[in-house]
């Protein structure tokens, strides 16, 4: 834990250090008085985007609506997984014959950002 805190703190200066020569940066994030970015907001961000991304094959990381509503699960309970097509878009798909029924729960399981096994 410290040593994720430590790395969140590093990338924390790292952003107002590259940040702070841009005007609206420097007054709206940096401020003394009316700054509204602080080192708590850097580590909700963090958790944010660590939780909802996904590591799509041949994109890398990204944040995909529909797929992020899906829950996980392994073994049986995978029902669908996800990938993109030639265009880049998000799909996601019945996994191993089993039906997408409305109202229904959607598992995937995240295997290397992909639910296929």
């Amino acid at each position: 834990m410290t040593a994720k805190v430590e790395s969140l703190y590093r990338e924390y200066e790292l952003l107002q250090d590259k940040t702070s020569s841009i005007d609206w940066c420097r007054e709206y994030w940096w401020d003394e008085i009316e700054g509204l970015l602080d080192f708590d907001d850097w580590k909700q961000v963090d958790a944010m985007y660590r939780s909802r991304a996904l590591e799509f094959p041949g994109i890398g990381d990204c944040m995909v609506p529909c797929v992020d509503m899906a829950n996980h699960a392994s073994g049986e309970l995978t029902r669908a997984l996800y990938e993109a097509n030639d265009n880049g878009d998000g799909l996601l798909l019945p996994y191993n014959g089993h039906e997408l029924k409305v109202g229904n729960e959607i598992n995937i399981t995240f295997v290397h950002g992909c639910a296929r096994y």
